[in-house]
């Protein structure tokens, strides 16, 4: 990861849910060229242009979306590897296509 990049912890998420009859909510997502994107924001800067697209699949399936914010950060585990392995070890011995 190039030095110049600053990360920031995750303080909010907001999700766009959709509720069945049953009363089951779902995180919304779409389908893009590079496979299914959920209805998912971490920062307020991206907010309404996920707001936009939202808006767009309410008028076209007529159905309502609820936009939810989560933002009770509690760290559980941090999950770590025991040792760097091999690509042949991480694939289930299967050698990657071109090493």
């Amino acid at each position: 990861m190039p030095d110049d990049i600053q990360i920031t912890p995750v303080q909010a998420a907001w999700a766009f849910l959709l509720q069945n009859a049953d009363g089951q909510e779902a995180v919304v997502s779409m389908v893009t060229k590079r496979g299914m994107m959920p209805l998912i924001c971490f920062s307020e800067e991206g907010l309404e242009g996920m707001k936009a697209v939202a808006k767009e699949m309410v008028e076209h399936t007529g159905k309502p979306m609820q936009l939810v914010k989560f933002s009770n950060r509690e760290e559980i585990e941090l999950i770590e590897p025991d040792l760097v392995k091999k690509p042949t070890d991480i694939f289930g011995g299967i050698p990657r296509i071109g090493g």
